[in-house]
Formats: structure tokens, sequence, C-alpha cells
């Protein structure tokens, strides 16, 4: 009978029968063809053994076993190992996962086969390079090694704090405003703290209120870095008041220009010309007959401007025509004194002293 039967591995491709000892015998696995004394019988190629024993004592004594053995055939190693994924540690997880294409009977190792496990899936891993091996179940000593090894990279670093370029506050000409953060390579860029990012670091058409900046990078959407400091896009400035004229001087003959004061408002710069000009006196002297569009601009933001509800005119001042005499009555015995008569005109006061004294009548009795 056979005491023990050592199958074939890779490590030791071939195979050894060992019989049940009996004393003062030979032992045979060819039948009977050779003998041997001992009962052990090594180095057994792949195949079919009929046992014997034979005695000592009288060689044509011998006894057949009630069954043959069978040295099976050596195992075949797995087959080369593959990965079926890698995943890269992240910002957020900052440790890399190798997961095996699945092999049915084997266990799997990325340590080059000092340890192994039965699952596909090696998580947690840090930073490294990893020698992938797959061995047999049934057989440990059958294990194949990957054909490369897998690495995996550091942790990626996140993206520098993000810092503003510029930022334009809105204006009375562009209700909105703008920021342009400083550029940084590889990056997205936010102004709602994460919730949307785009490639342009320049944000236009940004409404009043308070943004929170942040980057992220393109090949790890889970890096991102916030600002140091939120950014505030001001409300849109307030337009000034209408203008109001708190006087006007018409021009005279003495004096044939005219004066527009404005009444006075804080923070603005005045003009007449409809905002060709502006000056900083709500005064305007010297002017020309003509008609004149108010209007008055913010100092802080000069696209904010507003017009005058209605145009001031400066009307040039008429002489009265030159003056003629209706009829003269010349002194008499009766009346030692003479009446001069104008011809009437509108408007007007008369004077028969060269303008020494006037008066409203255009009638001058009791001239000497």
């Amino acid at each position: 009978t056979v005491a023990s039967t050592t199958q074939p591995t890779c490590a030791v491709p071939t195979g050894t029968i060992v019989f049940t000892a009996q004393a003062g015998v030979q032992y045979s696995i060819d039948n009977g063809t050779t003998y041997q004394a001992s009962t052990t019988f090594a180095a057994l190629a792949p195949g079919t053994y009929t046992l014997r024993v034979r005695s000592i004592a009288d060689n044509t004594c011998s006894t057949p076993a009630s069954s043959t053995v069978t040295i099976n055939s050596s195992p075949t190693p797995p087959t080369v190992p593959t990965v079926a994924s890698v995943t890269q540690p992240t910002c957020i997880a900052p440790i890399g996962t190798i997961v095996f294409t699945n092999q049915v009977g084997v266990q799997y190792s990325i340590d080059n086969g000092a340890t192994y496990q039965v699952s596909a899936i090696f998580t947690g891993l840090a930073p490294a390079t990893y020698t992938l091996r797959v061995r047999s179940i049934a057989d440990n000593t059958c294990s194949t090694p990957a054909a490369a090894t897998v690495l995996i990279d550091p942790a990626p670093g996140a993206p520098t704090v993000p810092t503003v370029a510029s930022t334009i506050q809105p204006t009375c000409a562009v209700p909105t405003g703008t920021i342009l953060f400083n550029l940084q390579p590889g990056v997205e860029f936010s102004i709602n703290n994460g919730l949307t990012y785009q490639v342009s670091e320049i944000f236009s058409s940004v409404v009043p209120g308070t943004y929170t900046l942040r980057v992220r990078s393109i090949t790890d959407n889970s890096c991102s870095t916030p600002a140091a400091s939120i950014v505030t896009i001001n409300a849109v400035p307030l337009l000034p008041a209408t203008p109001t004229v708190a006087s006007t001087t018409q021009p005279i003959c003495a004096v044939p220009t005219g004066t527009i004061v404005f009444t006075n408002q804080i923070g603005v710069e005045y003009s007449i010309n409809n905002g060709s000009t502006y000056q900083a006196s709500a005064t305007f002297a010297g002017l020309v007959p003509g008609i004149y569009n108010l209007r008055v601009r913010n100092i802080a933001d000069n696209t904010c401007s507003t017009p005058a509800a209605s145009a001031v005119t400066i009307v040039a001042a008429t002489a009265p025509t030159v003056p003629t005499v209706a009829s003269i009555t010349q002194p008499t015995c009766a009346v030692p004194s003479g009446t001069i008569t104008f011809t009437a005109q509108a408007g007007v006061q008369y004077s028969i002293n060269n303008g020494i004294t006037y008066q409203a009548s255009e009638l001058f009795g009791g001239v000497v």
C-alpha cells in the first residue's frame, strides 16, 4: 500500500511515491521490472505507476498493489497578471488603488509575492513602485509576475492661493463689474467658492455683491485653493440730482454777456453745453446770447451725468430805436416855456438832458 504520494508542483515538477514499509521486501513502481530497497521513489515524471513488492529471501515471491498510482502533470502557472485600473492619489484622497484583471483560482500580490490576498483590489496605497504577481491557490509555488511594475504617484499639490490682478467696479455707463485673477498655469477659476469654474481668469458682467474666489487643478479637480480674502463688487453709483438754476443774469447794453448759476450740489461738476465740457464751479459768466443745455456729472464716476429739465436762454441786450420828436411847442408870451413830445416807444424811459435824468412819460413840459 502507499504511505503517501507527493504530486509535482511548479517548484518541484516531479512526484514522489512512498510505500508503506514491510519487513524483508524490495519495492518496485514499474510492476517488478526494477526493485529497490528504499520505500521512497522520488523525482518521478508524470505517469501511471504499477506498484509491487517481492521477498528478499525469494525474489520469485512478489505481490502487486491493488491499484496503480498516478503522478499528475506539473501544474500550469497562472497567466501573466494585468492591471484593470489604477487610481492615482488626489488632494482629497492622497492614496492610490490598484485593481488586477480578475483570474480564476489565484491570489494577488503587489509586493512581488511577499504577501498575497484573495481580492484583486488593493486600496490605501502610498506613493511607490509596486511589483505585481499572482499565484495559484491550489499550488502556491505556482506564481507569475506582471510584465511591468505599477507606479503610484505622489499626491498632487494644491494650487497656490489665488490673488486678484484687478477689479473694475460698476459705473453708470457699465452697471456691472469685472474681476481679473492673476494667472496660474494648469488651473480653472471660480468666483462663487467653487460652485462653477471656467478656464478664463477674467470674470466680466459681475453684478454687485461679495465674491469668494477659488482655483482648482485642471488635472485633479479635487485640488482647490481659496483666496485669502473676498472681493466686493460695489453697487452701481447713483446719478446726480436733476440740476436747477439758482439765478440767471441776462446781458445788458453795458455788459453784453450773461451769467448762469447752478443750484449747488455736492460731488458734481457742471456743464452748460450738455456735457461737452465740465467745470468745478457752479457759476458760468461771460455767456454770449444763446440756448444752454445744463448738465451735472458725478466727480467720482464721470459716466454718471444728469441733464436739467429745460434749457436756459441768454437773451441779447437790444438798444432802443433812435428817439424822434413827435412835436415841439415853442414858448409864447403867454406861456414862456416850451414842450417836447417824443414819439412813443414801448419799454423805454425818456431824457432831454442826454441821460442825466429819465422819466416814464414821453411829454416834457415847462421846458425853458
